[in-house]
């Protein structure tokens, strides 16, 4: 994208930059261990995921709303995040003794290619392949790891990636991911799809083991939220199907499991600050909500919680109950 400034942070951004850094802005508990973790007593809802579980909304419902509720991203987040719903499960009763709970997984669904790695180890069925393409594979796989590793580095080197946008009078900083992801062409064929039900049944599967409910709310991103204007200055040209989303959200209703989308809840409302006060939902030079969006996704997610409820008993009734 024309204007991607890959040394912004380096040079410009105490222009843009608000008071606190990352970890200042959303303060949670820093546990030390998996015992540590359950030191607090029981929990309700353990929430684990990527950085949108760790943006003040947990905190908020713990506050305001007296939920028990746990925050575990800050912790697994010091290690290799792959597998952290599985190191939750290894360990749930050191951190719940027992006792039933939701987990809740959150994601920037949008933001990257759909992978839910995240949640715990699959052994996965080996793939039948026609042997010129399996030939093909054994050449280029290791090749495309290299390359896929040297273009990791490359981002890493050059992260974060910005822009600044001005929104009717206002600059606004956007990183070029994720922008991109507005109009990123995905497809995921049989298999692709196939692994993503496969991963989300066993994950389910294993946290019924604990007598717990699974659930997952999908995150939108600062350019997926704010489409609607961006699309006004001219920056983009269509609106994003949202493939991750719609594909991730098919897979979780043929697992039965319960799936927020909360860029959908959260449009009203970020349009109705927007044309009141001119105000955002996301931090000027992040793409983390701010402290009034972590207020209104808490109360989304709270609801959501609490239709549960009503989810599962109407399900044992043979009853099925979506919520939307």
């Amino acid at each position: 994208m024309s204007g991607a400034d890959p040394d912004f942070f380096f040079r410009s951004f105490k222009k843009y930059a608000q008071d606190k850094s990352f970890y200042q802005r959303y303060p949670v508990a820093q546990f030390k261990s998996f015992e540590d973790m359950g030191k607090h007593g029981s929990y309700d809802v353990i929430v684990f995921g990527t950085s949108v579980a760790n943006m003040g909304w947990a905190e908020i419902m713990r506050q305001d709303f007296g939920m028990r509720i746990c925050n575990a991203w800050p912790f697994l987040n010091q290690f290799n995040s792959r597998n952290a719903g599985g190191k939750i499960l290894d360990n749930y009763n050191k951190i719940n003794d027992h006792k039933k709970a939701l987990l809740l997984y959150c994601n920037f669904t949008e933001t990257w290619e759909l992978n839910l790695e995240m949640l715990d180890d699959v052994k996965e069925p080996e793939r039948m392949v026609e042997p010129r393409e399996a030939a093909a594979s054994t050449f280029f796989t290791p090749l495309s790891r290299v390359i896929r590793r040297a273009d990791w580095w490359i981002h890493v080197l050059r992260w974060p990636q910005v822009v600044v946008i001005n929104l009717n009078g206002d600059d606004e900083v956007f990183f070029i991911s994720d922008l991109a992801s507005l109009t990123a062409k995905r497809e995921y064929d049989k298999y692709a799809y196939s692994k993503l039900v496969r991963q989300l049944k066993h994950f389910k599967e294993r946290a019924a083991e604990h007598n717990c409910r699974f659930a997952i709310a999908a995150f939108p991103n600062k350019a997926q939220q704010y489409e609607w204007l961006l699309l006004e200055t001219g920056k983009i040209k269509s609106i994003s199907p949202r493939i991750n989303t719609q594909t991730l959200k098919k897979a979780a209703q043929e697992c039965d499991i319960p799936f927020l989308d909360i860029e959908e809840k959260l449009t009203p409302i970020a349009k109705e600050v927007y044309a009141k006060e001119r105000a955002l939902l996301w931090w000027r030079d992040d793409t983390h909500v701010n402290g009034l969006g972590a207020k209104y996704i808490a109360g989304i997610i709270k609801e959501f919680i609490d239709s549960l409820d009503k989810y599962y008993v109407q399900k044992n009734q043979g009853v099925q109950y979506e919520f939307r």
